[in-house]
Order: C-alpha cells, then structure tokens, then sequence
C-alpha cells in the first residue's frame, strides 16, 4: 500500500468529532490520521485534496512496522514467563 485516501467527513466521524460547514486544515487533520493510523509505517506524509484526505509512504524511505521490530524481545519475554 502507498497511500490511503479518505473523505475527511469519514476521518470525522470516526474520530467522532461534530460535523460542521468548516473543512478542517491540515493542522487539526494531522493529529487525527496519526492517531487513527498510527499503525501504519512511519513516516507518512499527510495532504488534503478537496474533500479528501491522504496519508502516504514517503518515497524513498525504508519502512519498518514498529511492532515487528519488537517481536523477537516480546517473545523471549514469553518463553521466560512459561
């Protein structure tokens, strides 16, 4: 996947923020996508478009899920509680 595109009124209403005449900016937007998306790898790059808001890779940059780079610690930490 290289972008999600989402209509912001949908970014809203999952974040369950009022509906209002007033697009939201950038700036009020990014928080919630990062929020939201966080589990996407890192770093994104955030952009409305009209109605619509995309969160996407940054080109040429190497991706790793935060979570899988703390699989192997996570599972000896298991295998020492077993």
């Amino acid at each position: 996947m290289r972008s999600l595109r989402l209509k912001i009124s949908d970014l809203l209403k999952l974040d369950g923020a009022p509906l209002t005449d007033r697009v939201p900016d950038l700036t009020e937007l990014t928080p919630l996508v990062l929020q939201r998306f966080g589990f996407l790898p890192q770093p994104l790059t955030i952009t409305v478009e009209g109605d619509e808001v995309l969160a996407g890779l940054v080109p040429g940059t190497i991706h790793h899920h935060p979570s899988r780079s703390r699989e192997p610690e996570q599972k000896s930490d298991n295998a020492e509680h077993l």
